[in-house]
């Protein structure tokens, strides 16, 4: 399912059918011409010829057949204006021009993020081009993913008025903002999403229940397990497959017994992988149970273990991983790639499993491991300088891609 088919359903279903407020009169967050923001005859003429553009550019040499032109209007405007001009221009009626301000000229200073409050609620549409390739997106979703880029830089926190805004809006705000809040509330673990999640559940499109699993995986309650739990019985597996994920944050006799279950009965390939990734977290979790159970599994699901184990990176599950790793690789293939995600969706502990292969890769270990685990870091530390991965690893569960 493409990712704004979903938060489209989703937006509609969270701002009507739950009885929440409507979207509120927005005549107030007035959007300007160039000549009611900038009073300097040049100044306008290069933000007028930066409006003619049809998309935002995420590097500023623009796409192959530029020719260089947009890195010259972008220099010619920066060497005209203000840092403080240039911020007015979140209000421009082009929504290019505001998209432009967001991605160049929005800093890291406080006062800064707290202008782009109104755009969190902005559902214009605007087309983001980078490698040459297009991409429809809400301002909405970019504004709230520059943001997060900048607090990445700079390790700083997302102003607190921001994320009020943010609840706000996942309550309240335009239809088509909804999601891209709350998904933005669930990267920052806020404590809302729990509330503004939940309903999910309760509706009968199971892309909006799949929605509501995993974001309630997110910030997790332990008066939601029974929930949560109730939808491993679904008829669709995918659904019930997610709700076996979900279960990871609901640690207890009755998860563990659950997922034990679906691992051993359960007719889905899927439900039974994920069932035993959750169950490789449990609390009480019978670890030569899990060790046998892996062995006759098939390679999806023995991968599914050794990501809960990573996931889970207690003692004893680093040490049976390490089984794994030493002195003869055993772990899946597909191991190295999919343990990328820990730390960045905010569903594992993350520092634990990375200091483990530190301190792993300064043993004597063999040459193929000592070069997976280099590959390893060397693309962790690739997405660590992209500050929306954990926005974008978010988005590939959501969207299931």
């Amino acid at each position: 399912m493409r990712a704004y088919v979903q938060i489209g359903l989703v937006c509609w279903l969270l701002g009507c059918g739950r009885g929440w407020a409507q979207s509120p009169d927005h005549s107030t967050d007035v959007l300007s011409e160039t000549a009611q923001l900038v009073s300097d005859p040049k100044l306008a003429q290069l933000v007028d010829a930066l409006a003619q553009h049809r998309r935002v550019s995420l590097t500023r040499a623009g796409s192959d057949d530029d020719g260089g032109k947009l890195k010259r209007l972008l220099s010619q405007l920066e060497a005209a204006s203000t840092p403080a001009q240039r911020a007015t221009l979140l209000r421009h009626k082009s929504a290019v021009v505001r998209g432009y301000a967001l991605r160049y000229w929005l800093t890291v200073r406080d006062e800064a993020r707290e202008s782009i409050s109104s755009l969190l609620d902005d559902d214009s549409e605007i087309i983001t081009l980078i490698n040459c390739k297009p991409r429809t997106v809400l301002m909405c979703d970019f504004a709230y993913q520059q943001l997060a880029g900048l607090s990445a830089l700079d390790a700083s926190p997302v102003p607190v008025s921001i994320q009020a805004r943010l609840v706000w809006v996942a309550q309240h705000g335009r239809n088509r903002c909804q999601l891209p809040a709350l998904r933005a509330l669930a990267t920052l673990r806020h404590p809302a999403v729990a509330e503004l999640a939940l309903p999910l559940l309760d509706r009968t499109e199971p892309s909006l229940q799949l929605v509501g699993l995993e974001l309630l995986s997110r910030v997790p309650r332990p008066q939601h397990a029974a929930r949560v739990r109730a939808l491993t019985t679904a008829m669709l597996p995918t659904l019930r497959a997610r709700a076996a994920a979900a279960l990871h944050a609901f640690p207890g006799p009755d998860s563990e017994r659950l997922l034990r279950t679906l691992m051993e009965h359960d007719p889905s390939p899927e439900v039974r992988a994920l069932a035993a990734q959750s169950y490789a977290q449990q609390t009480q979790r019978d670890v030569q149970w899990l060790v046998a159970w892996r062995q006759s599994a098939s390679p999806a699901q023995r991968l599914r273990v050794e990501l809960g184990l990573a996931y889970d990176a207690r003692p004893d599950s680093l040490e049976l991983l390490q089984s794994l790793l030493t002195p003869k690789l055993l772990v899946s293939g597909d191991f190295w790639a999919d343990s990328q995600e820990i730390g960045f969706v905010g569903n594992g502990v993350g520092a634990q499993f990375v200091d483990f292969l530190k301190n792993l890769r300064k043993k004597q270990i063999s040459t193929e491991l000592a070069k997976k685990i280099d590959a390893w870091f060397a693309q962790r530390q690739w997405r660590l300088r992209e500050p929306l991965a954990s926005i974008t690893a978010l988005d590939r569960v959501l969207t299931g891609r």
